[in-house]
């Protein structure tokens, strides 16, 4: 009876947990196309983030007026990046494309850059990716 208890005690501290699923998609009502939000892999620079981020820090050259637009000018961008690397889409989600004196310039880097794709279940998709450039004026 002892050793029964001790198999059943045994039995029930092991917790059993199925593999969750981390991607997570939507369809892009402008494009059409199934976009992965939550990735196993996300999409990223394939010169890594911190060059791509001095890249944008270098390229960017912001307007004179901008004290004008608010007290913290903050844009955010949003970037369909394909499953072959190459970037589909590029939106602003928030702030105002003015602010950036050079906006040419800021839309061929972030057409030109080349990423690695996000991946789900190990295959690559195509994935949404969302920064921010926020300009402290102090």
């Amino acid at each position: 009876m002892r050793n029964l208890f001790c198999i059943i005690f045994i039995l029930l501290s092991f917790d059993i947990h199925a593999q969750e699923a981390n991607c997570i998609s939507k369809l892009d009502s402008l494009t059409g196309f199934q976009i992965y939000e939550q990735c196993d892999v996300i999409a990223s620079p394939k010169s890594g983030f911190n060059k791509f981020y001095k890249e944008i820090a270098n390229t960017v050259k912001f307007s004179s007026n901008i004290k004008n637009f608010s007290i913290d000018p903050k844009i955010f961008i949003s970037l369909i990046i394909n499953e072959d690397g190459s970037v589909s889409s590029i939106r602003v989600l928030h702030g105002k494309m003015n602010m950036i004196a050079n906006k040419d310039d800021f839309l061929d880097l972030l057409n030109n850059t080349l990423w690695n794709p996000a991946q789900c279940f190990g295959k690559p998709v195509k994935s949404l990716k969302i920064f921010p450039i926020i300009v402290c004026l102090k």
